[in-house]
């Protein structure tokens, strides 16, 4: 009862703590804080979605099964999103500079945060 309790509170802490790194932008881009707040929220929003995950698996295994493998490659472009924002700012290269230096690498630079990012994984596995 306290783990399903727990998964419901990080189901809420999750979504609250991404929604608040937008407040911490600089000129346009997430930076070190707002940066930080994405790749974080995303260790509650997980362990929630496990909890999920264990009620599905009874019902419809195989589906649940597939779309475990969703919700982790779509938080893990999340986490690199939010990364490359904290990075991009610690570093001092903010602008288009820190994007097409990912030019040099596009196969590497897509499979970490174009292919399994916020925008094509994250929302198909809240879909389920």
């Amino acid at each position: 009862m306290l783990i399903k309790r727990l998964q419901a509170v990080a189901l809420f802490l999750g979504p609250v703590t991404f929604a608040a790194s937008p407040f911490f932008w600089n000129d346009g881009h997430y930076g070190v804080t707002g940066g930080m707040l994405i790749a974080l929220s995303m260790v509650p929003w997980v362990y929630g979605f496990l909890g999920e995950y264990d009620r599905l698996r009874v019902h419809i295994p195989n589906i649940s099964g597939i779309w475990l493998i969703v919700l982790l490659a779509g938080m893990f472009g999340t986490i690199s999103f939010g990364l490359q924002g904290f990075f991009e700012e610690a570093l001092g290269v903010v602008n288009r500079i820190a994007l097409s230096s990912f030019s040099e690498y596009p196969l590497r630079a897509s499979s970490c945060s174009g292919f399994p990012g916020r925008s094509s994984l994250s929302p198909c596995s809240f879909s389920v």
